[in-house]
């Protein structure tokens, strides 16, 4: 978000590591998992990919894609098991011990009373779940790719699938990092900035401010918040309070956010609101391919699959009407901007 050469790397290094033949994508769809809209829309994003080696590219319903870190990787473990994909790759910061992540995973999945009573006892203290997580395991100078590689081993465990897990070692600038350095990968957080300053005049980019009023408006129409996914009574009790004259989307989730809670899980609160998500996603019925590069691979899935690969949307409307009213309020702000 947006597709860079970190991506383009990660994909060629899970195909060597790996000796895979094929690399199929799972991919967000117009809002993604840090609660905010993506920077492009998913099929220029697949394109990308493509491109960049990637033989299919699958979009997540926005249930999924704004998902907390476990719901995230749990359906993607779960669509790509049903895919029939034997790996999933995941990238993780550098120094992060790949076997020593694994064991922590076993430890979560085997509810072990030490583990999650300490990190009861670090959430009561005033921290967020995954800063908790990461203190337990003394995981607290790793970055949020070992969490959420975490995360897929744990889904791996728990649903007893035969995938085995490969990781990336992440290259170049970090995750936050804000300079833009051609010999060191810049971040998505980075080309994210830049992209959204005007300095591309043939992008057409789009950033939480642009869907500021939209946001704003649907959770001032919303008579109860705590319907919606990821909301709380604490965090409905705050949405209630404001009176929402904010100049930036940033600003507006500073300022509901409290230490118990981390910037991301608010942004999501808030954006579950504004796509009228209300439950987190059930069982995975289909998939829905938005891209292929190589026809073979594609018969190939559609032997190995034990879901409905869609791949005509027009086919499939109520199946899809989540993605499709997320595309509806997604472009409907695009077209306002340009």
């Amino acid at each position: 978000n947006p597709f860079h050469e970190g991506h383009a790397y990660h994909i060629a290094e899970a195909k060597r590591q790996s000796g895979a033949d094929a690399l199929a994508v799972i991919m967000s769809g117009h809002f993604v998992q840090r609660g905010e809209p993506a920077v492009f829309d998913p099929y220029r994003r697949a394109e990308d990919a493509l491109n960049a080696g990637a033989d299919a590219v699958f979009m997540m319903p926005p249930e999924a894609s704004t998902s907390s870190a476990e719901g995230f990787a749990a359906y993607s473990v779960e669509l790509l098991d049903k895919l029939g994909c034997d790996t999933i790759s995941c990238g993780i910061e550098p120094g992060t011990d790949a076997e020593q992540l694994a064991d922590y995973a076993k430890l979560l999945c085997s509810e072990s009373s030490e583990i999650s009573d300490r990190i009861k006892t670090l959430i009561k203290s005033g921290i967020s779940y995954p800063a908790a997580v990461a203190e337990a395991f003394g995981m607290e100078k790793t970055g949020p790719n070992a969490l959420l590689a975490l995360e897929y081993l744990k889904a791996i465990y728990k649903t007893g699938s035969r995938m085995e897990l490969v990781p990336v070692t992440r290259k170049g600038s970090g995750y936050a990092d804000l300079n833009i350095n051609p010999e060191m990968y810049p971040s998505a957080t980075a080309l994210r900035a830049a992209l959204l300053s005007g300095e591309n005049s043939k992008e057409l980019p789009l950033g939480p401010d642009d869907f500021l009023p939209e946001i704003i408006n649907s959770i001032q129409r919303t008579d109860n918040p705590q319907e919606y996914l990821d909301c709380d009574e604490a965090i409905a009790a705050r949405l209630k309070k404001t009176d929402f004259h904010y100049h930036s989307y940033d600003d507006m989730i500073k300022d509901i956010k409290t230490k118990e809670y981390t910037y991301t899980r608010i942004a999501r609160a808030i954006i579950h609101i504004y796509l009228q998500i209300k439950n987190p996603p059930g069982e995975i019925k289909a998939a829905y391919l938005i891209g292929f590069s190589n026809p073979d691979v594609l018969t190939e899935l559609k032997n190995r699959s034990h879901i409905r690969i869609i791949s005509k949307a027009a086919d499939y409307g109520n199946e899809l009407e989540s993605t499709a009213k997320a595309a509806d309020l997604y472009n409907t702000v695009l077209w306002k901007k340009y």
